[in-house]
């Protein structure tokens, strides 16, 4: 398993439910720099896709591996680029965003999606972590729908709950004497704040005993901080940067809002749910909606009016809020990595 520049949490998550299933994970990096090292890292040595792709050859048959995963496209496709020259290697490729149809539905990249296509189909099978992600990846590149399986994300409810408990800083702990809705991710376009801030400035015209928090960096930073000015609602408003530990936040938090355009699955809604904090999203293409099932609210997309009315109806209805609390709990157990890993292990085993 691998991931471009880094090993995951969410792929480490996933080893050590297999490790459990008594299956052996190595993974394979390409820099020697990882968010979290296994027990069984190694640092591929090659420079290109071509030569990774010979190296990966090598490394299947010194270690005698039973199956191959590629960690989002990146290494799908260097699997792929495996598979032209190894036939009986078990590659398994996985995507993870569902942004291809947008990004590659253009006549200049016909040639691309010749190319990516006749990758996707060398490998034995590719996972999608959302039916969002499979139908995106149908419409881009043209794949049989039944070369996909979805598999959702893992997530990590005991590490989450126990990070969750961490202390927050005390120049934020004032934050935290009012209700907070929260968001987390990156600031861009495709995550849709600037939605956030129209709806929050309703909310704190309500009732202004609330505060918005919004974690992430990103190029949108500064316009937030702007429009947070126009609107009247800066002091309410707290933009805190990049988090190592969310948890902490997301626990004290009364609500999580996304207001994504789209998402490929939505890991943070999950996490969220881990914690009990219920969910109001806005109904845009993503994996979010699936995850969504119970435990949190859609709205119409952009219906800025309806979703203010949402969270203003969760303050104002406890019954109801606990409700979605409990139901919030309930579907964050879906995703337990144990469940996750061996759907991973099952599909596997059709092969051996």
């Amino acid at each position: 398993m691998k991931k471009e520049g880094s090993v995951s949490a969410l792929a480490y998550t996933l080893s050590e439910a297999l490790n459990i299933l008594n299956v052996e994970v190595i993974f394979f990096v390409q820099r020697d720099i990882v968010d979290i090292r296994p027990k069984h890292t190694v640092v591929l040595n090659s420079k290109n896709d071509l030569a990774r792709a010979t190296e990966l050859n090598g490394l299947y048959d010194d270690y005698k591996l039973d199956a191959i995963l590629g960690f989002m496209k990146p290494m799908s496709n260097v699997l792929g680029i495996s598979k032209i020259f190894k036939r009986d290697m078990i590659a398994i490729g996985s995507i993870h965003n569902n942004d291809n149809a947008l990004k590659y539905n253009k006549l200049r990249y016909i040639p691309n999606n010749i190319i990516q296509r006749y990758l996707f189909n060398k490998l034995n099978k590719i996972i999608a972590v959302s039916e969002a992600v499979k139908k995106d990846i149908v419409k881009a590149f043209n794949i049989n729908e039944n070369h996909i399986e979805v598999i959702y994300n893992p997530i990590d409810l005991e590490g989450i709950r126990l990070k969750s408990n961490q202390d927050i800083p005390d120049e934020e702990k004032h934050i935290f004497e009012k209700d907070v809705f929260i968001n987390i991710g990156r600031l861009q376009y495709q995550k849709g704040q600037w939605h956030l801030l129209n709806i929050f400035k309703g909310i704190y015209e309500y009732n202004k005993n609330i505060n918005l928090v919004i974690l992430g960096e990103g190029e949108l930073k500064q316009d937030l901080i702007k429009l947070s000015k126009d609107l009247g609602i800066s002091d309410s408003v707290y933009l805190l940067g990049f988090k190592e530990n969310p948890y902490k936040y997301l626990k004290r938090s009364k609500l999580f809002l996304l207001s994504s355009l789209y998402e490929g699955f939505g890991l943070v809604i999950t996490e969220a749910m881990a914690l009990g904090v219920p969910v109001i999203a806005f109904n845009t293409e993503g994996g979010h909606t699936e995850i969504i099932t119970k435990g949190g609210i859609l709205v119409d997309y952009p219906n800025e009016e309806l979703f203010k009315n949402k969270c203003i109806e969760l303050l104002e209805d406890k019954e109801k809020y606990n409700t979605l609390s409990k139901e919030a709990l309930e579907r964050a157990n879906d995703f337990r990595p144990n469940i996750i890993a061996k759907r991973y292990l099952d599909l596997i085993k059709t092969w051996l």
